[in-house]
Formats: structure tokens, C-alpha cells, sequence
């Protein structure tokens, strides 16, 4: 069932949904967030993209974290880069796609370790790229979205640089199951296939499970930032999505789980942009402050 509710945003964007898209005028890429000794400088580093506008106010930033399992996938790639990096910038924001260090190269912790000190980075540098480090909105696809969440609720990963969760605008999640690593290896069939990505992200310790699973840090009184997780037809990534929500509702926090309709686990991400897109306009209205939305898009 569908419900809507009136909505004011706290700030106004302009906004246009619907746009050609064509790369940004200006972009600053591969600008390296740490440096270790013996590691490829890209995995290290993020890309920068912003409107080609004039303005002497800082403009909101949105900072994406790539899927592809913990082992694939690059900053770079159109459905990360270019083609969100279009819209946002359409819609007056800094978009930021980061990378991290892949497994089977490192296991957890290093893939979060990694997106908190690019994250903490971002808070502490992108005033000097035109972006407002106060309006710092995080999102992540697939095992980014699972990252994205843990480094928003497990405050060990940006206090260790200084930095707050709490200070984040919003964080939007695209249709994870990585919430509770344990119930959606042992209670899904669907995630049966999935279980050696897992274990070779993860390993095989089940108590090494629950240290990964953002569902863990979610404790009532915890100051937790505002949460928009969207779920595809997936039934582990459904009921997941659902108890990580009510569980940030339980300790205070405000968060809500969206089903977005005739979308598969690709097109969640692949489509934020195009025209006419739902979860697009709800992400638009979540960065500008809405904090009640439909069950399903």
C-alpha cells in the first residue's frame, strides 16, 4: 500500500529529473584519499565531479560507494560515475564516486576502513572543490550500500579519523542484504549462491559475520544519521532492508524502506537519473529533508 504524506523540504533545490546526459565541465579525478605503500594509488582514490555553475555558496554533495561484491567494480564506471555525476550536477550538487581496496586482495575490515577514511576525506577537504562539508549525503549500491551502512552505524571506522557519522545528512542505501550477514546466509536460499563472495569478503567465522553486519551497531539512544533504503522483489534483501529500518526506528532514529516496483537488483542503481524515474525523485526529496515516504515506488 502507498502512502503519501505532504512534504516541505528544510531547503530548496532545483530540480530537473528528467536531462541529457553529458559529462560534467568540471571534474577533478583520481585525487588519492590516503596513500599506502605497495597498493594501487586508484584504489585509494576518488573522483570529484561538479556543476558548471557560478555561485559563492557551497552546494550539498552526494558521495557514492560502488557494488560489485566486495571483489569488482570501479569509481569509474558510467553507472558510479558519469551518468549519476550528470544528474546530480543537473540538480546542483558535488558528486563524489570512491573507491576501496577489493577482495580476495584484503578481507573485512579494509573494504569500510577504506570508505571511512575516503568519507572522512570528503568531510574534511571538499569545501576546497565548492562542496559543503555540512550537507554530505552518503549512498551505496549492492555490497557499497552494505558499506555505506556500516561505516554510518559502527562508529569505530570515522571516529578512528576523527569524524562522526552523526554528521551526515542522510545515508541512501540500493537494495542490499548485506544488513545481517548471519540470518541472510542462513535463512535465504537465494543467498546460497552467494556464500562463497561472502566468505571470501568476510571468511568463515560467524562471529566475524556479526562484527560486519551494520544491524549490529543499530542500539536505541545511539544518534544514527537518516536513513532511505530502497529494496528490490529479492526476498532476503526485502525482509533485511524492512528489519535494519525498524530496528533505526526502535533506537530513535528516522529511517524508511521503499520497494521499488519493476526494478531488479541492476536498474535500482542503473536507472537513478533517467526520466521519470520514482526512487530518483525520492532521493532528491530525502537529501532536501523529507523524512516520511511511501512504501513503494
Amino acid at each position: 500500500m502507498r502512502r503519501m504524506v505532504p512534504f516541505v523540504a528544510v531547503w530548496v533545490l532545483v530540480v530537473s529529473v528528467c536531462h541529457t546526459r553529458a559529462e560534467p565541465e568540471k571534474s577533478q579525478l583520481g585525487i588519492p584519499y590516503a596513500v599506502i605503500p605497495g597498493v594501487d594509488a586508484n584504489l585509494l582514490s576518488l573522483d570529484i565531479y561538479r556543476p558548471d555553475v557560478q555561485t559563492a555558496k557551497p552546494l550539498p554533495v552526494v558521495v557514492m560507494v560502488h557494488g560489485g561484491g566486495w571483489a569488482i567494480g570501479d569509481k569509474g564506471n558510467p553507472s558510479v560515475g558519469i551518468d549519476k555525476a550528470t544528474f546530480f550536477n543537473a540538480n546542483g550538487f558535488v558528486y563524489v564516486s570512491l573507491n576501496y581496496r577489493l577482495s580476495p586482495v584484503v578481507q573485512h575490515p579494509t573494504h569500510a576502513e577504506d570508505v571511512a577514511a575516503a568519507v572522512a576525506w570528503v568531510l574534511e577537504q571538499i569545501g576546497d572543490y565548492g562542496g559543503d562539508p555540512n550537507l554530505v549525503t552518503l549512498m551505496g549500491h549492492s555490497a557499497g550500500a552494505h558499506l555505506a551502512a556500516l561505516v554510518a552505524t559502527d562508529e569505530r571506522y570515522l571516529t578512528k579519523h576523527g569524524k562522526s557519522a552523526s554528521v551526515l545528512n542522510g545515508v541512501i542505501l540500493l537494495d542490499t542484504a548485506g544488513f545481517d550477514i548471519p540470518r541472510n546466509l542462513e535463512e535465504f536460499s537465494e543467498a546460497r549462491a552467494a556464500r562463497a563472495l561472502y566468505e571470501t569478503a568476510f571468511g568463515k567465522d560467524r562471529d566475524r559475520w556479526i562484527e560486519a553486519s551494520p544491524i549490529t551497531y543499530v542500539k536505541e539512544g545511539k544518534k544514527l544519521p537518516r536513513f532511505l533504503v530502497f529494496f528490490t522483489n529479492r526476498n532476503s534483501a526485502s525482509t533485511l532492508s524492512k528489519a535494519f529500518v525498524e530496528a533505526a526506528r526502535k533506537a530513535g532514529g528516522t529511517a524508511s524502506a521503499v520497494l521499488a516496483e519493476g526494478k531488479s537488483h541492476k536498474t535500482i542503481n542503473t536507472d537513478i537519473g533517467g526520466a521519470n524515474d520514482g526512487p530518483s525523485r525520492l532521493i532528491l526529496d530525502f537529501i532536501a529533508g523529507r523524512k516520511v515516504f511511501p512504501d513503494s515506488i
